[in-house]
């Protein structure tokens, strides 16, 4: 009897997630972190994180990105600081590329996300997660963001007065 997988999820290299981190090891794990200066209180998008769409859906062309952490450090003194993930916005222009690291910078494996910084969204999306924190201190989730083929995130900012935020974007794909 043979043992052949049905789909790529049944081979053990591309298991969705481990305990000891063995997608990390294997170099399929990315991050990206922006520091923003937020001029004022209105929400801004600040990143737009898209897994692209692909022609076929035949293994193993499909790619899912597992993102596993949203990450938000306010660096400025008396500044309440809110982060906002939206669900399939509507991007009417992309902003700047950008290039996310893999956490094992030895592995050769290259992010086949599309990342940029400061698009503009015509249609924020789909509401699914706020952080929400006070100056000097950090929040962060870690609930699994599961994006298939032709599905995006975007996260914006918005500060109650002009700050310094840090955020931080970490996600698996296989």
């Amino acid at each position: 009897m043979s043992l052949t997988p049905a789909t790529n999820k049944q081979i053990p290299d591309h298991a969705i997630l481990d305990h000891y981190n063995k997608q990390t090891y294997l170099g399929n794990k990315y991050s990206y972190t922006l520091s923003i200066s937020a001029a004022g209180t209105s929400e801004v998008a600040e990143i737009y994180l898209a897994n692209p769409a692909v022609i076929t859906s035949a293994f193993p062309n499909q790619v899912a990105l597992f993102v596993d952490l949203r990450r938000m450090s306010g660096l400025t003194a008396s500044a309440n600081n809110v982060m906002k993930m939206y669900l399939n916005p509507t991007i009417s222009s992309p902003g700047t590329s950008r290039t996310p690291q893999n956490i094992r910078p030895a592995s050769p494996n290259a992010s086949i996300a599309t990342l940029q910084s400061a698009p503009t969204a015509s249609a924020n999306g789909s509401l699914i997660e706020a952080l929400s924190s006070p100056s000097f201190s950090t929040v962060l989730s870690n609930d699994l963001i599961i994006l298939d083929p032709g599905q995006s995130i975007l996260i914006t900012i918005q500060t109650a007065t002009s700050a310094v935020v840090v955020a931080e974007l970490e996600w698996y794909e296989l």
